[in-house]
């Protein structure tokens, strides 16, 4: 075991409690059940009194204002892992950890891009012109030789020497996903090999995963780092980001749920949805953490907002067995990355057992309360066996009607 990987087995502690056996979940196949997790028995077992752990990509934030002490006594309390930029809390880790003694704060590398002038030329990938790749809204940057053993030396001596004078205590490498191969405009070009052929997404995953392994190897301390995607794309064979996970103590979904410029109104089918769920329980089954992000970046009243993030937190709580940990922003203010909302102060306890599909909705009892998530385009009445209080705290007996692509982390009154 690495010494990260020790580090992250303090981060999450590994007490179990006995697992209760459920019938398992009803669900169509799909093309990725070869490999995808189903809710097993290790999914029964609890790891934390509280499974509803936060995490923040602050750097997203492009805050340029400091924080008070309120507030970072406020964020050393809330968060399990801060990934910030090397100087955002330089001068304040020590008296965060007071607070916090188990906050893990991570510096920020981009792993698979570099700029423009400062590297070898044969360093920088190539497009079929023979010319740089650039990033649409990074210009400056550049796709990267990633398969080049001397970038991996790069990107490792970087992290250690920025975990260093950060006073930080690990690395989080971005980018480590095929994002730039498959969206559609984040790329001006597209990186070719030496026969003319354009990189797969499984070429870039497959060298990315080697570089967080180089990372890994010279790091004392946590390895983390953004490529999961989504739920379908890390189960998806031609562009499959599981093996990412191999070499992270913590692996970032971006896009969970949703994507942050999607509608509103637009919401995954069934299908992928499930994936998402399914995605957490298979990190957490190789001893990982998945770190999931949610935005709702795009026009949203404050009805539509608390929608989506019922349903995110809820969506989680169906698959987090207490080491994953969640984000959702709810906008893109220098604020948003706080995360400062009653949503994200939910505790179920314990769960005791996995989810089940019943009827349309999905459901995972806690020893504190259920979480339920309707995935359908119809509301759902729940029967209920006591009286709950929702995330809005309304109390609740006899039965719940779930809205359409809704969700709730019902609390035991």
């Amino acid at each position: 075991m690495t010494s990260s990987r020790r580090v992250l087995a303090a981060l999450c502690g590994l007490a179990s409690t006995a697992a209760i056996a459920v019938p398992s979940v009803a669900a169509g196949a799909s093309p990725s059940d070869t490999i995808r997790a189903t809710p097993s028995d290790s999914q029964a077992r609890g790891t934390s009194a509280s499974f509803l752990k936060l995490w923040t990509p602050e750097w997203m934030a492009r805050r340029s204002t400091p924080y008070s002490s309120a507030e970072l006594q406020a964020m050393a309390a809330r968060f399990h892992v801060i990934a910030a930029m090397p100087n955002k809390f330089k001068s304040t880790a020590a008296s965060m950890r007071a607070v916090n003694p188990d906050l893990k704060l991570v510096v920020y590398k981009n792993a698979t891009f570099g700029n423009g002038t400062r590297f070898p030329e044969d360093l920088y990938a190539r497009n079929a012109s023979g010319g740089k790749v650039a990033a649409k809204d990074w210009p400056t940057t550049f796709v990267m030789q990633l398969t080049d053993a001397r970038w991996r030396t790069e990107v490792a001596d970087k992290c250690v020497l920025l975990t260093r004078t950060s006073n930080y205590d690990g690395c989080f490498l971005d980018v480590l996903g095929p994002g730039p191969l498959v969206a559609p405009a984040y790329l001006l070009s597209k990186p070719v090999n030496a026969d003319g052929s354009v990189w797969t997404p499984n070429q870039w995953v497959s060298a990315a995963t080697r570089i967080a392994g180089a990372v890994d190897d010279a790091m004392s301390g946590t390895v983390m780092g953004n490529g999961l995607g989504y739920g379908p794309r890390y189960f998806d064979p031609t562009q499959q980001t599981r093996p990412l996970v191999s070499e992270l103590d913590g692996a970032m979904a971006e896009v969970f749920v949703r994507g942050p410029q999607d509608s509103v109104t637009r919401f995954r089918s069934e299908e992928h949805w499930r994936a998402e769920v399914d995605m957490l329980i298979d990190v957490e089954a190789q001893g990982k953490a998945a770190m999931t992000v949610t935005k709702v970046w795009t026009p949203a009243t404050p009805a539509q907002v608390n929608q989506w993030h019922r349903y995110t937190v809820a969506t989680f709580m169906l698959g987090t067995n207490g080491k994953s940990m969640m984000c959702f922003l709810r906008d893109k203010s220098t604020t948003s990355t706080m995360m400062d909302h009653p949503y994200n102060r939910v505790n179920l306890g314990t769960a005791t057992g996995r989810y089940q599909k019943v009827g349309a909705t999905y459901q995972r009892g806690y020893s504190g309360g259920l979480a339920v998530v309707n995935p359908t385009s119809s509301p759902v009445t729940v029967p209920l066996t006591g009286s709950f209080r929702t995330m809005d705290g309304a109390t609740v007996t006899g039965s719940i009607v779930i809205p359409a692509h809704d969700g709730q982390a019902l609390v035991r009154s």
